[in-house]
């Protein structure tokens, strides 16, 4: 049985959710806007073994839509948010990288 459990939730903007134990009380909501790309899914899968690392309750979102990202201001992804904050965009943090800004 895997430690979590990866879900998509099937709506329009293709928006997949990683669900860990709660081990702190506050919830981190990280997300990445891209269009999919092997950058993007590099992206996803550093955030999603940062917080593996780090124990916390998180919700990763990939965001896909074009029209969201470019909504949000994104305009070279990938891009990722921490709790609505840009907290890069353009380049893939590393695993580390990541662990020190959710620690903030």
């Amino acid at each position: 049985m895997p430690e979590h459990s990866l879900k998509n939730t099937g709506d329009r903007l293709g928006k997949r959710k990683a669900n860990y134990p709660p081990v702190c009380d506050i919830m981190k909501k990280i997300e990445i806007l891209g269009t999919g790309c092997a950058k993007c899914k590099r992206l996803f899968a550093n955030a999603e073994q940062a917080v593996k690392d780090l124990k916390i309750t998180a919700e990763i979102i990939k965001v896909e839509d074009i029209v969201e990202i470019v909504e949000r201001g994104v305009m070279l992804p990938p891009a990722l948010f921490i709790n609505g904050e840009v907290r890069a965009e353009g380049r893939i943090p590393d695993v580390n990288e990541i662990k020190k800004m959710l620690m903030e």
